[in-house]
């Protein structure tokens, strides 16, 4: 066997040679002079260049990877708390990038900038030589990528999405390449796998399109060569499941455990969808384009390509899309302007594209050509009722590019304050959200609990406390009584007996020596469910709600303050009243949940007109005569915020 792949490899070595080769013989043989088609091409990418420098950020997110190589760079290894292994990071290959330049520089900010904008213009200039069937209609599928805000938005960021795009870009040459056969079918999987080891949900873009390719090579025995090419993601998920455990991100673990309804997620990833057709309307135009274009064509190959945005999209919607806007729809953007970049249209037909393209760019409502220094600035709104955010435009004046200067270290954000305060503070362990800033800034002495488990492999594998005012992607989950004390002493200190036999199991995995027999016995076993019933006693154990009050007419309850998952407040009888009034401390967002024998009968949303006052502000709940006929007795009042308890006295229940 080891053979034949030595003798796969060289073959594979040797056509590509002989590929590489070829081309640069045309190139020599070619004129030297300059279209004006060619001129119009390397205008774009210069465009490109500037609004990616103008336009170039780094969100929060990224920090959390930039903690890990801090960590792999003072040989304390590929972790995000020292001492715990535990995959933080959620693109393997964009890491070791990454990695790589910060290995000459010994500096995360411009270093990951530079990257960024290396590998965005390096897909432009291959997009414009290996996609676009003519320069015009590389000029036409251009402008959409430049002018799209997510696509731009996300060429930087510090996140994994350039990459991403370069790879997209290189898996469709070879796929409308001219070439055919085994090794074209190979380097298709070579790509794929290079697509699933920076990110592996991008796989869903691609596997039709590699099935459809697998399926043509049918005579040569494909699957070989396919496996082949696939090396690069095997090797990957090995080294996962030895060093971490796990074949998946930790953060997959803590994003995709929800404790939602089906419905309530679709929902959220429609409005998903729907953000990004109000705030960047290029981008889902586009996509959609691409694909009618595939279905209505009819040509097998971009109909299986078309079938992979569609399953891709399909998947962001199942999951309820992001909180980053746009961030989730530049990959399957990619994949839609490369179909339409192949057809070959009349230069001036494309040229009345390129145009149409400029104007609705430019008539967008944050179009990314006039995007300068100022962006962001002055804006009072960054995140929509949904919990979705222009992120660029809520970071950019603390971690913006052109807000560097040589009096400014950036990221000049509070976040990166409080993280060095807490390094100054000396070892510790803390519990905080919002980790990317502060964890790197904080420091390899300071262990860091997230609650919304991202980096911490207990809380991921925890069921999020509930709250109906729920925002994708922070799922807040209760920090088990002991386990603070368990990370401070080293010693299993967790008071639920159920969960401290899980986090016993779970030591041994992320902590334990990586080749010791009974670690690998508790690899298998929390993979394949066996401490499952644990979990499920653990989350039995934990009380929904809290009985505070019993209240009677005029009697106002003594103040309390909620629990993380609602204050329940019992009637000592059902009661048919319709108005009931409430005094809030610092009234917020709340909902009240009505309920008889455990049954809803109403649900009421109240949303404060001024959150921030200070001191007691009356509320009063009106139920309809159909929901106070049929009575209730119980009140659940749910907060908007769990971290943000507030103080409540029932005034009144006024009997009408």
């Amino acid at each position: 066997m080891q053979s034949r792949i030595r003798r796969w490899s060289k073959s594979f070595s040797r056509a590509t040679g002989a590929r590489v080769i070829a081309a640069s013989k045309a190139r020599l043989q070619a004129p030297s002079a300059v279209r004006p088609e060619q001129a119009i091409v390397v205008g774009f990418v210069s465009l490109y260049l500037i609004v990616l420098i103008r336009t170039a950020w780094v969100s929060d997110d990224a920090y959390i990877t930039y903690r890990t190589i801090s960590n792999l760079a003072a040989d304390k290894g590929l972790v995000w708390n020292v001492g715990e292994r535990v995959q933080a990071y959620t693109h393997p290959l964009w890491m070791f990038l990454i990695a790589a330049g910060v290995f000459f520089t010994r500096e995360f900010y411009f270093t990951s900038l530079a990257i960024s904008i290396a590998v965005s213009i390096a897909a432009a200039l291959a997009f414009w030589r290996w996609i676009a069937s003519t320069p015009m209609m590389a000029v036409f599928g251009l402008s959409v990528l430049v002018l799209s805000k997510a696509y731009v938005d996300y060429s930087t960021s510090g996140l994994e999405n350039a990459l991403s795009h370069l790879l997209l870009v290189a898996f469709l040459a070879i796929y409308f390449g001219a070439q055919r056969g085994k090794w074209k079918l190979a380097s298709l999987a070579f790509v794929t796998a290079l697509l699933g080891a920076n990110r592996l949900d991008l796989l869903l873009l691609v596997l039709p399109a590699l099935a459809y390719e697998t399926w043509r090579s049918r005579n040569d025995k494909p699957l070989r060569y396919v496996a082949l090419g696939l090396t690069p993601l095997i090797a990957w998920e090995v080294f996962s499941i030895v060093y971490y455990g796990f074949p998946f991100p930790n953060t997959a673990y803590a994003k995709l455990t929800t404790g939602l309804q089906v419905g309530d997620l679709v929902e959220q990833g429609l409005f998903y969808l729907l953000n990004s057709a109000a705030a960047d309307p290029l981008t889902l135009v586009f996509i959609v384009a691409g694909v009618g274009m595939a279905i209505y064509l009819r040509r097998p190959a971009t109909i299986a390509l078309a079938g992979g945005v569609l399953l891709y999209l399909f998947y962001i919607v199942r999951i309820g899309g992001g909180f980053m806007s746009g961030r989730f729809l530049t990959a399957p953007l990619v994949l839609s302007v490369g179909m339409i970049s192949q057809i070959r249209l009349p230069d001036r037909w494309a040229l009345v594209g390129v145009v149409l393209v400029v104007a609705a760019g430019l008539a967008a409502p944050s179009p990314v050509l006039t995007s300068g220094e100022s962006f962001g600035e002055g804006l009072g709104q960054f995140t929509d009722v949904r919990g979705i955010a222009d992120n660029r435009a809520y970071l950019y004046q603390e971690t913006g590019l052109l807000q560097a200067s040589r009096y400014t270290e950036l990221p000049n954000h509070p976040w990166v304050t409080e993280g060095i305060a807490a390094r100054e503070g000396g070892p510790s362990v803390l519990i905080r959200k919002v980790i990317g800033f502060f964890g790197f800034y904080a420091g390899r002495e300071v262990h860091i609990v997230d609650p919304w488990g991202l980096s911490d492999a207990l809380l991921a594998r925890l069921p999020p406390v509930p709250d109906p005012f729920w925002r994708i992607g922070h799922f807040e989950r209760r920090v088990p009584d002991g386990y603070i004390e368990s990370l401070e002493t080293g010693e299993n200190r967790i008071e639920n007996p159920d969960l401290a036999e899980f986090y016993e199991a779970l030591t041994k995995v992320i902590r334990g020596p990586l080749f010791a027999k009974d670690r690998w016995v508790e690899i298998w076993r929390l993979n394949t469910g066996a401490y499952d019933a644990n979990l499920q006693a653990y989350v039995d154990s934990l009380p929904l709600s809290v009985p505070l009050a019993r209240v009677t007419p005029g009697e106002p309850s003594n103040p309390v303050r909620y629990p993380p998952d609602g204050l329940r407040v019992q009637m000592d009888e059902a009661r048919h009243s319709r108005r009931i009034k409430l005094r809030l401390e610092r009234p917020t967002a709340f909902q009240v949940l009505f309920t008889l024998e455990g049954r809803e009968i109403a649900r009421k949303l109240i949303s404060a007109e001024n959150p921030y006052s200070g001191g007691m502000s009356e509320v009063t709940l009106g139920l309809s005569a159909a929901a106070a006929r049929k009575g209730y007795d119980t009140l659940t009042i749910y907060p908007a915020r769990a971290d943000s308890p507030l103080e409540l006295e029932i005034v009144e229940i006024i009997d009408e």
